[in-house]
């Protein structure tokens, strides 16, 4: 059996996820393509997978933590998904793909149903709401009735949240990868030592302004016996705050989030889930006018303007964990693949 994984190329919080899949295939001796970035492509690569960096998408401008107008990065994106479904066509002999399995990665999941090949499609929404001008919302008004149709032809539509099924869409829970061992082993690898803060940018250079935010408030708190860990990811470089411990890229940053005592970040969906499941406190700043981000934030109480009260809530939630919250969509994502891998040509 041949599987296409298709992964979106923004960040790395699709990946993440994805790399929670391929473990699973290759538990039940089902190896798969990997296709997205450069950056998801390495992160999945040194997991020990095959993957491969064939594009990359365009990210939204955006000044101070407040998305622009989305309408030229809506061309854009248009304009890389056409390319994208050039390349995908030409780098695979698609006659040989029994399945692709698409997380939001929209050119790989149009290639497949041109090519009558049965498409598992895991998204985070099912709409968009990026649109800020009249143009925008025309042009939106378009993507999102073709993703109705992605959403209609797929086999099935896996949804990593809570909800009722409704026919091919089945609401499956978060999916959070393992940590690696008890909290305190945890900590000690990750070498904290003391009370630590972690802020962390994600996969993409947008979360600089949180980064900035979180070290002024840090320095002019002066909590005592306290760090600042800084993961700066993989596409911030040289930043000013040697003082302070800085993470490049790391494959095991939820291990990081579970040995910490506060996390700031992004409202992106791995760094909430994986802070529920650790039960570590959250602050979730999301980018201004970033309709998904917005919408985790508002689930846990959070909004951008909270960037203002950064110093009253580290005070008031550093240390004070929560309890785990399991992840149901690890064990939930095969329980609704199984029995289409199992009609599939060239099963074991």
């Amino acid at each position: 059996m041949r599987i296409l994984y298709g992964s979106n190329p923004i960040g790395l919080g699709h990946a993440v996820r994805d790399s929670i899949v391929l473990s699973g295939l290759r538990d039940r001796g089902i190896q798969a393509d990997f296709v997205s970035g450069k950056t998801a492509a390495r992160f999945i690569k040194d997991l020990g997978f095959v993957a491969h960096a064939y594009y990359e998408a365009p990210l939204f401008k955006v000044k101070e933590g407040h998305v622009q107008d989305t309408f030229p990065w809506m061309l854009e994106y248009l304009r890389f998904h056409r390319k994208a479904k050039e390349i995908l066509r030409e780098s695979f002999d698609w006659e040989a793909v029994d399945l692709v399995i698409a997380d939001e990665d929209f050119a790989t999941a149009a290639v497949a149903f041109e090519e009558r090949i049965p498409v598992v499609f895991v998204t985070d929404i099912l709409e968009f709401h990026f649109a800020r001008s009249p143009l925008s919302r025309l042009l939106e008004g378009g993507l999102n009735r073709q993703m109705r149709r992605f959403l209609r032809k797929s086999e099935l539509v896996l949804f990593p949240e809570k909800g009722k099924d409704l026919g091919n869409l089945h609401y499956i829970g978060p999916m959070v990868r393992a940590f690696s061992g008890p909290r305190e082993e945890v900590r000690r690898r990750c070498g904290f030592r003391r009370p630590t803060i972690l802020v962390t940018a994600g996969g993409t250079d947008l979360g600089l302004f949180l980064l900035k935010k979180a070290v002024e408030v840090f320095e002019h708190l002066k909590l005592p016996d306290t760090d600042l860990v800084i993961a700066l990811g993989p596409s911030i470089h040289d930043v000013p705050w040697e003082n302070h411990r800085l993470l490049g890229y790391v494959p095991n940053l939820h291990d990081y989030v579970l040995a910490a005592d506060l996390v700031i970040a992004q409202a992106g969906k791995s760094s909430t889930d994986e802070a529920l499941a650790a039960g570590t406190p959250l602050i979730a700043i999301p980018l201004e006018g970033h309709s998904e981000q917005e919408e985790n934030a508002r689930g846990l109480g959070y909004s951008f303007q909270d960037l203002d009260r950064l110093p009253e809530l580290i005070s008031s939630r550093l240390g004070k964990r929560n309890p785990p919250v399991a992840p149901e969509g690890n064990a939930r994502f095969f329980e609704i693949l199984e029995p289409l891998l199992g009609r599939l040509p060239g099963k074991g």
